[in-house]
């Protein structure tokens, strides 16, 4: 859809599948969204496939793209909701967002449940250029079983008087799993500061043991500009949740950072592990932050605890 307004803009949509928990079936909902406004864009829109069968193929996309003379809000979601197994399934967020004399807000997510044997993965990638605040939030959530096969990245760049950014790729699993998740944050003040908080969780949840998995987690973050600005950055893996039988796990973990401020910058960065005891398998760790200010505050953390 593609709007050019005067005055205000607003802009809706829903694509809804509901596949009956029927078999070998393919869904591609998509959806492109255009405006430009005097004053005020507003855009909504979500996609949602629900009781999918095994063998499922499930395509879901949303791109919008905005230009408004005040203020702009865009929101944006994925769903997929599978009652079998053997999925292949793409989520992908986009959006662009312009606010000559305002604010702009975006807010996106992808979620996926499923039973396991899935091939995943979920994308945003958000941008926004607003003369007052720019807040972005970007979340990417997975709840499956056994052999799954997942990446996650959320993208976001924000430039304005303020900006807020908040980013989070959130995996629950069992036995089997190959999971990537990815967080990059770009942010650019040029009055009160930059706030960026970006969070990996991956937990095996649902893991009754002897299998071999692969977590990979990164989180990269740049923060420019402003008089106070903070980044709170974490991984988190949770390995320990082997009911009957210890497993073998090759975690990595990097966490990489830079924060320049003209008044104060704190930094905060974090890799964490929950261990079962008796899995075997290696861990790797790598933290790497910068941070510039007339005050600085930094905390790094590695940590492992045995269960």
């Amino acid at each position: 859809m593609d709007a050019d307004a005067g005055g205000y803009a607003d802009q809706y949509g829903y694509n809804y599948a509901d596949m009956g928990d029927y078999d070998t079936i393919m869904v591609d909902q998509s959806a492109t969204l255009n405006a430009v406004a005097g004053t005020w864009i507003w855009q909504e829109f979500y996609n949602d496939n629900e009781y999918a069968g095994s063998n499922t193929v499930s395509d879901q996309a949303i791109t919008m793209s905005g230009t408004a003379g005040t203020w702009i809000d865009q929101y944006m979601g994925n769903l997929f909701w599978d009652w079998g197994t053997v999925s292949d399934v793409s989520q992908v967020l986009t959006a662009a967002a312009y606010a000559g004399d305002g604010y702009a807000y975006q807010d996106a997510g992808n979620g996926i449940i499923s039973y396991g044997e899935d091939i995943a993965s979920q994308s945003i990638f958000l941008d926004a250029v607003a003369t007052e605040d720019v807040t972005q939030y970007g979340y990417n959530y997975a709840d499956s079983l056994d052999n799954l096969d997942l990446g996650q990245e959320v993208w976001l760049g924000g430039e304005g008087a303020f900006v807020y950014q908040e980013a989070d790729n959130e995996a629950f699993f069992g036995d089997a799993v190959d999971v990537a998740q990815y967080i990059a944050l770009t942010g650019i003040s040029d009055d009160e500061g930059v706030v960026q908080l970006a969070d990996n969780n991956a937990e095996n949840m649902y893991a009754l043991g002897g299998s071999s998995n692969m977590i990979g987690q990164a989180i990269t973050g740049a923060a420019t500009g402003g008089d106070y600005s903070s980044q709170y950055f974490e991984n988190d893996c949770d390995a320990e949740y082997n009911l009957l039988a210890p497993s073998s796990y090759t975690i990595t973990q990097d966490n990489i950072a830079t924060l320049a401020a003209n008044d104060e910058a704190y930094q905060e960065l974090y890799n964490g592990i929950d261990w079962y005891a008796w899995n075997t398998g290696s861990i790797a760790w790598n933290i790497n932050g910068f941070a510039s200010a007339d005050y600085v505050y930094q905390y790094h953390e590695n940590l492992v605890e045995i269960i």
